[in-house]
């Protein structure tokens, strides 16, 4: 964390009050220092929560697993994020991170082992479950604070107790990654790239302008999940105000569903 003075004591109040909110629930938290490097000794806090949060200057890392109910899907880039939003199990806990998001879901009972660059059609992500943590909010990283998100499963943007979530699909959590990633550079959609982007639109034709550029992507033969990608993140350069990302990975579902 690089605070200073005031901002650094805001910082470290609110961290304080997140760790102890874990705290009393019983999920185990960790400090976590530079380059989100545990600050302590944290495998044997996996059954054995802290007794009181006394770390300023740190971060907090959520312990993942059984132990606390909780697996989090670790996404390290935006167009990963949009894949897994568009592709997998929606959950009302979900948070902005520095490059990405993290998705949060109730552990499912038995041991998931955790991983990191699983492959998807178009992207790749981290499973933060048994025996690992994850960092999370409102921790600052590189002058980010992580954040819930607000929207209409969650629109306070407040944390849901694991319980709440929805199940980790074991599914989710392939032991050996059979293919490689899809080809997101294929030359298709590189073309529909290329078309789009000299796209653009004001508020009063974002509507019109958004179903165009859907179906160019469409018609160029992505897929459902490389033309969200694609398709939000022409949007939120081209158009202007830009929608939500889900708002837009609502739209390519509907006119997928269509066809």
């Amino acid at each position: 964390m690089s605070f200073n003075g005031a901002a650094q004591m805001r910082s470290d109040s609110k961290i304080k009050a997140a760790a102890d909110r874990c705290l009393s629930q019983g999920i185990s938290v960790i400090p976590i220092g530079e380059d989100k490097i545990p600050a302590i000794r944290w495998m044997e806090l996996i059954d054995r929560p802290l007794e009181q949060w006394d770390f300023p200057g740190c971060n907090i890392g959520m312990i993942t697993g059984a132990t606390n109910g909780i697996v989090v899907i670790d996404c390290d880039d935006r167009r990963s994020a949009l894949l897994w939003l568009s592709t997998k199990k929606k959950t009302p806990l979900m948070a902005t991170t520095r490059r990405g998001m993290h998705f949060y879901y109730k552990h499912p009972g038995s041991y998931v082992k955790s991983g990191s660059g699983l492959h998807m059609p178009g992207g790749k992500y981290d499973v933060k479950a048994d025996r690992s943590f994850v960092l999370c909010c409102p921790s600052v990283n590189k002058g980010h604070e992580y954040r819930f998100m607000s929207h209409e499963g969650n629109p306070k943007g407040k944390w849901i107790e694991p319980s709440q979530l929805p199940m980790f699909d074991t599914a989710w959590r392939p032991e050996s990654v059979s293919r490689p990633c899809a080809d997101y550079g294929s030359t298709v959609i590189r073309d529909a790239r290329a078309i789009i982007n000299k796209l653009t639109a004001g508020e009063g034709e974002r509507d019109k302008v958004t179903y165009h550029a859907i179906k160019v992507v469409q018609e160029s033969g992505a897929s459902e999940s490389e033309a969200v990608a694609v398709v939000v993140d022409w949007h939120l350069r081209n158009c202007v105000p830009p929608w939500d990302v889900m708002t837009v990975a609502a739209k390519v579902k509907r006119v997928y569903n269509r066809s």
